[in-house]
């Protein structure tokens, strides 16, 4: 028989038991999904996955600049100072001249976030949502006096059958 001879091995933090005997050889490893310096002596020598994982950064096209959700200060602080003296004025000017101050506001609009450009659709629809919840509450409360009024009337009708049955049991009897 020939000799054997038992030699642990570790490979990527796995452990090998080489069991060697005589001519045959014989490698046992457990059930594990193999690392990355496992996988370079299963792919053979030639290939270096490490090559896979590596980037050139220069490769790399810069990333479009983002238009900022957030208005730019520099392009609305001149036409709300603006704005600012105009509302600070007397209410006679304002009368005067309504059209300066809608000026301002559309030249500032271009700047807004959007969700500030929508905010009066966004008012409508929390006008009309308001409204259909009071409607609802209306006829949730009428569907309870109703409720109210059939159930006294159910009541009423029972009591009246109640003596019928008493009527008829009485004369049933006598």
């Amino acid at each position: 028989m020939a000799e054997s001879s038992n030699t642990n091995a570790m490979v990527s933090g796995l452990k090998i038991n080489e069991i060697s005997s005589g001519d045959d050889e014989e490698v046992q490893m457990p059930s594990a999904t193999l690392g990355l310096a496992a996988s370079t002596s299963v792919a053979g020598p030639g290939c270096d996955p490490s090559s896979l994982l590596t980037f050139d950064p220069e490769s790399i096209e810069p990333a479009a600049p983002k238009a900022s959700e957030e208005p730019s200060f520099d392009l609305v602080h001149g036409p709300l100072q603006r704005l600012k003296a105009l509302l600070s004025s007397s209410v006679e000017i304002l009368v005067e001249n309504p059209e300066a101050v809608k000026g301002i506001l559309d030249e500032i609009q271009p700047h807004l976030p959007m969700t500030l450009q929508e905010l009066e659709s966004l008012e409508e629809k929390v006008r009309m949502t308001k409204q259909l919840i009071q409607e609802k509450e209306t006829f949730i409360a009428r569907s309870r006096e109703e409720a109210q009024g059939l159930t006294a009337d159910l009541k009423s009708d029972l009591a009246a059958l109640k003596r019928q049955l008493v009527q008829s049991k009485t004369e049933a009897r006598g």
